[in-house]
């Protein structure tokens, strides 16, 4: 109980915060932000409070956020994606920077999204920020991941596997991964992909014993050069599925492997 109460008090608190941002939204590239409180970081923003249903439908469906951006001759890193942020848009693929650490309330809520790449700093996911995840095809959580603390947050999950390269679990909040019915007979149905030697640890920590855990992911082949996709590489959908393309021969699949 200690720990669902400092789970829920942080939510609360980052809300908080998030709603004391100082600066008016100001937009690059189609994209909102604000600059955070203390002026260390940008928030992006839904692009319209009147019309939030409309959010971002000027948007092409990938997105890639940039890891900073410039306001008022100064340059802000980019640390999160903000409340109902894309919520609704026309969205189905997005990559994060290195930079985001945290996603909060409903940020891609009512969306199609098929794929997102977390970067490797993500550490805090709130309440339905991919509600309803029934859409999403692939799904990897960096090692960097810490905690899932919000209901819903990706209810309705139908992939087939999840990737977690975190050596320690994250801590999750309740119903995290709700499903109709018996959610524990559903989600032992989706593979979740562990490092070696973190399968008990798993088993034991909470709904993430729910799913038929595999100790076969070495983050290690994650390669920078693979992942460092915000540059130099390309994402691109096929039959389903997520992959990278270093260049016009090299084309990986999200854990590094190879596939041509």
């Amino acid at each position: 109980m200690k720990k669902i109460f400092f789970i829920s008090l942080f939510s609360l608190l980052s809300i908080i915060i998030l709603k004391g941002a100082t600066s008016a939204t100001f937009f690059v590239d189609g994209i909102g932000y604000s600059i955070n409180r203390d002026s260390t970081g940008a928030i992006v923003e839904a692009s319209s409070y009147k019309d939030i249903n409309h959010n971002y439908d000027n948007l092409d469906k990938t997105i890639i956020i940039p890891d900073s951006v410039v306001y008022q001759g100064k340059k802000f890193p980019v640390v999160r994606i903000g409340n109902y942020a894309f919520y609704y848009s026309r969205i189905d693929s997005v990559v994060l920077p290195n930079t985001v650490t945290y996603i909060s309330e409903y940020a891609f809520s009512n969306t199609s999204l098929k794929y997102i790449d977390f970067g490797e700093g993500c550490q805090w996911i709130t309440e339905k920020a991919f509600y309803p995840a029934n859409a999403l095809t692939q799904l990897r959580f960096p090692a960097s991941l810490q905690a899932i603390f919000g209901a819903n947050a990706f209810a309705f999950i139908t992939v087939k596997d999840i990737y977690c390269a975190a050596t320690t679990p994250p801590n999750l909040g309740y119903y995290v991964f709700y499903q109709y019915g018996d959610m524990e007979e559903k989600l032992s149905k989706i593979n979740l992909h562990v490092p070696y030697g973190c399968g008990s640890a798993y088993k034991n920590a909470g709904h993430w014993g729910y799913f038929n855990i595999v100790e076969d992911y070495n983050p290690a082949t994650s390669t920078e050069e693979i992942f460092d996709i915000h540059q130099k590489s390309k994402l691109f959908i096929l039959e389903g599925k997520m992959y990278i393309q270093i260049n016009e021969s090299e084309i990986y699949d999200l854990i590094g492997n190879r596939v041509k």
